[in-house]
């Protein structure tokens, strides 16, 4: 039975399979140090995530169209409530309208004012 190793032996050491395939396990600087990750430009660190994405997105479909849908629904509804906020005055004003209130109010002259302005 293996017996696993303890949280500081954990901590900041990989496993790598050397060439009889054995494990080898070094530290998190000489695996920086192996990388060389400050002469890599954008293009190669980009080219590298799109290559382990596209291999992830066909090893993993269900997952992607789960992700892809979910993200999908949640912008699709975003913009629709933006929307219904954004053309809410409008849209109470015309429901408003339809029932009933297109004239806001009868102005009609006072009995004492047609009495002044006849003579």
């Amino acid at each position: 039975m293996r017996v696993p190793p303890k949280k500081e032996e954990r901590r900041g050491s990989f496993n790598i399979l050397n060439e009889q395939d054995q494990v080898k396990t070094i530290s998190e600087q000489q695996f920086m140090e192996q990388e060389d990750m400050e002469t890599q430009n954008l293009n190669q660190v980009a080219n590298y995530f799109f290559k382990h994405a596209y291999n992830d997105i066909f090893r993993r479909k269900f997952h992607f169209v789960l992700a892809f849908c979910s993200v999908f629904l949640v912008v699709v509804s975003t913009l629709v409530v933006n929307q219904i906020i954004s053309k809410g005055s409008i849209i109470f004003l015309k429901l408003g309208e339809s029932a009933h209130g297109e004239i806001d109010a009868f102005i009609t002259p006072s009995a004492d004012l047609i009495r002044k302005t006849i003579d």
